[in-house]
């Protein structure tokens, strides 16, 4: 059986609740990693918007990029990483969690978690633009997932002033 990710947060290829957004509480959703390689020693995270283009590059949305995540760990608790993992500068250049959340609109964007069974530990995995970390990842990858998720502000009130997480997202 292939490497799989779960979480109790949202359906695989449904739309993400209010509470894990950045309009919402951006509270961090929690992850089970099943069926493991026996290869893996550690795991990658990396969690973008896949529908946008920034700065006028290829590069994508980044909203949170974790490494080192420990392979005994079996995931990510709710709320908070496993000893040892580290978290990269999302597009905020935070190093920190940030839920997803499209601008308002008719359109939905949508989100991928990619996760990376990885066979070494890596102490310095998320460069600038992360992108180009993500072939090598792929080659000393024993497994990857990758399931996918939707947001849109059109379905969540407007914040009233605009969220400073966000503040290009939701302006009238």
């Amino acid at each position: 059986m292939p490497l799989r990710i779960e979480t109790d947060a949202f359906e695989d290829g449904g739309i993400v609740p209010p509470q894990y957004g950045c309009f919402g509480d951006n509270h961090q959703p929690g992850f089970r990693f099943l069926e493991p390689p026996p290869a893996a020693v550690s795991y990658a995270m990396i969690f973008h918007d896949i529908d946008v283009a920034l700065d006028g590059s290829v590069e994508d949305g980044l909203h949170w990029i974790v490494w080192n995540i420990p392979a005994d760990a079996g995931g990510i608790p709710e709320g908070r990483l496993p000893q040892g993992a580290v978290v990269g500068q999302n597009v905020e250049r935070r190093n920190a969690y940030l839920g997803p959340g499209a601008p308002a609109g008719s359109r939905y964007h949508h989100y991928v978690l990619e996760l990376f069974a990885l066979r070494s530990i890596d102490s310095g995995f998320a460069p600038p633009r992360y992108r180009a970390q993500v072939p090598p990842l792929r080659g000393s990858s024993s497994a990857s997932a990758a399931p996918r998720w939707a947001s849109s502000c059109r379905r969540l009130p407007r914040p009233t002033p605009p969220s400073p997480r966000c503040p290009a997202c939701c302006t009238p």
